[in-house]
Formats: structure tokens, C-alpha cells, sequence
């Protein structure tokens, strides 16, 4: 419980950043060590939307429709060039990291 309340609250507060920015961040990494090499250290994913963003247009209700527009894009990561042990260990490398993904994702 007190990891996943400093995943959902505390880090993206700390870092002004989404729930799926942090979760997004480790998961590039994860990624990026299981594959063992520098070669490429970029992350491709497909991520998805579901077109029910409620943010999207001010003042918005979207709780009455029906149905939403899923889409899917891909998003490239990038962890190259990050001391991977350091972001493990929630160094600086981690906030590093995050920012990354944040300004990716047009965060």
C-alpha cells in the first residue's frame, strides 16, 4: 500500500506528472535492462486513448455518452544515456528519466 500510494500521489505530484508518466518511465526502463544492451536504448509502445478526455474541452460532461473513439499510437522512449543503476535507485537519473517521458507524451 505505501508504494503504491507514493506511485499514485506523491511522485506525480513531486515530479508534475501523470499516474501513466511514472508508470510508463519504469516501465522503459525495465525494458531497457531486460534487453541487456546499449545498442538501442529507445522504448516503442503502443499506447492507447479512449477519446473520453474530459480535460480536452473545457467544462466538458462526458459521463452521459455512450460509447468512446478508441485510438492507438505509438510513443518512442528514450533512456539512452542515463545512469540505469542510479535511476533504479531513484537518483537523479529517475527524475531524468521522467521528465523525458513527461515532455514526450506532451505532458
Amino acid at each position: 500500500a505505501a508504494v503504491t500510494d507514493a506511485l499514485l500521489t506523491t511522485v506525480p505530484s513531486t515530479f508534475r506528472a501523470g499516474v501513466n508518466d511514472v508508470l510508463l518511465s519504469a516501465f522503459a526502463l525495465a525494458v531497457a535492462d531486460w534487453r541487456g544492451d546499449d545498442r538501442s536504448s529507445d522504448v516503442l509502445v503502443d499506447l492507447e486513448g479512449h477519446g473520453r478526455e474530459e480535460d480536452a474541452v473545457g467544462g466538458v460532461d462526458v459521463s452521459a455518452t455512450v460509447g468512446w473513439f478508441t485510438s492507438v499510437y505509438p510513443v518512442r522512449l528514450d533512456v539512452s544515456g542515463l545512469d540505469r543503476a542510479q535511476a533504479w535507485a531513484a537518483g537523479p537519473a529517475a527524475g531524468a528519466l521522467l521528465k523525458r517521458v513527461k515532455e514526450r507524451l506532451g505532458g
